[in-house]
């Protein structure tokens, strides 16, 4: 691996995603048209473009999901370093 870098703005951009449920319009082999649970790449590319992959038009078409885990760690990871701060300065509160 090369050009190794913190997520910065990228990290924080995956709050910006809106999680969503919803159909297919082709139903699957069997007819069935389940809920699915997941992002609309049109919107998931104005927000972080990198995370959809494009038709030969240029379209967005379709997430990749794989890349996601590592975005929500890092906001997980930020939350488990504000919970540790919180919990400090309540210790430091109490004992006053």
């Amino acid at each position: 691996k090369e050009d190794i870098a913190e997520l910065g703005a990228a990290g924080n951009d995956v709050l910006r995603l809106r999680p969503v449920q919803f159909r297919y319009v082709k139903p699957f082999a069997d007819g069935s048209k389940p809920w699915q649970y997941g992002l609309i790449a049109e919107e998931v590319a104005d927000v972080l473009p990198e995370l959809v992959a494009y038709d030969d038009a240029g379209r967005p078409e379709t997430v990749m999901y794989q890349a996601l885990p590592t975005l929500l760690l890092h906001q997980v990871r930020r939350l488990e370093r504000e919970r540790v701060a919180m919990e400090d300065r309540m210790r430091a509160l109490e004992a006053e």
